[in-house]
């Protein structure tokens, strides 16, 4: 049966790491404090699992936007919408980080705290309030393909992948490391299999052609396609700017004609975050002191 609609092609992505209906919310755990001998902890890979999962939820849940509705708002009031809207992805990772590390308390708040900068740094990098995650011009038929790339997930990854490396052990750092690691290469498979998808809508591939349009993805692979995945989902004419020798090799006389036209319809997309926030469920205890900190330290500014 072949795919046909947006939700089904979601559906089909995220069939590569789980088999069920994947909830935005991120299930609150009891997380204790690593006092003995390390041993296998089963809850990694379930982690793992879970972080891809929901950033995938969140991600689905993105629309395109060509900035938020400024009206008479301020600056200082531009960058709190800001802050809400990518509030939901430090909750992702920092409870990544707790369920892989196993962080003290006291390591749970300097973590918190370091993410809530991470944060709010972020946010004032969009004065206007425009979250442009992606923008992509595809010039006709013959023309090349162009990409600006900013996602503003990646300086929250980054700010607590700091903490990690200051405030916790040399083992819980060189864990978080390889768990993240096995996260990427999971949220690869996802975009991978979106993107072959999209293609077999289009083209009508046989099965010894979407394997090999995979292998190619995967060999070759640019991080830039995993973050295009939620347009691909939600934007009927957009496609990544993947180049052609990663597609047309498989392809037969008559795909390739109708990919050639394709390119021809291929338009400027520029996807961000729109002005609903994103629901994610109950903020974690330290997450909210974290906040609460940074406002307190804000208002003496």
């Amino acid at each position: 049966m072949r795919i046909s609609t947006p939700l089904a092609i979601c559906s089909a992505a995220c069939a590569v790491v789980a088999s069920t209906v994947v909830s935005a919310q991120v299930t609150k755990t009891e997380v204790r404090t690593k006092t003995t001998t390390e041993e296998p902890n089963p809850k990694r890979p379930a982690a793992v699992r879970e972080a891809v999962k929901t950033e995938a939820v969140l991600r689905q849940q993105m629309v395109p936007a060509i900035g938020l509705r400024q009206g008479a708002m301020n600056k200082a009031a531009l960058a709190q919408q800001v802050t809400q809207q990518l509030r939901p992805f430090l909750r992702v990772e920092y409870h990544f980080i707790r369920k892989v590390c196993e962080p003290s308390p006291e390591q749970r708040g300097q973590i918190a705290r370091a993410g809530e900068r991470a944060l709010r740094e972020t946010a004032a990098q969009y004065p206007n309030g425009n979250l442009n995650a992606a923008q992509v011009i595809v010039m006709g038929r013959n023309g090349m393909a162009t990409q600006s790339f900013n996602d503003p997930i990646k300086p929250i990854r980054d700010g607590l992948a700091k903490a990690v490396e200051q405030f916790l052990t040399p083992e819980q750092a060189a864990r978080y490391k390889d768990e993240v690691k096995r996260k990427n290469e999971h949220w690869k498979q996802v975009a991978v299999r979106t993107i072959v998808t999209r293609l077999d809508q289009d083209l009508l591939l046989t099965a010894d052609q979407r394997a090999a349009i995979g292998d190619s993805l995967r060999d070759h692979w640019n991080e830039t396609w995993a973050s295009s995945v939620t347009a691909l989902v939600n934007i009927e004419h957009y496609f990544p700017p993947i180049p052609d020798e990663h597609i047309m090799p498989s392809l037969d006389a008559a795909q390739k004609d109708i990919w050639q036209a394709l390119q021809v319809n291929r338009r400027l997309v520029r996807f961000g975050i729109g002005a609903n926030r994103l629901d994610d469920g109950p903020e974690d205890q330290e997450l909210t002191e974290a906040r609460q900190a940074e406002d307190k330290a804000g208002s003496k500014e």
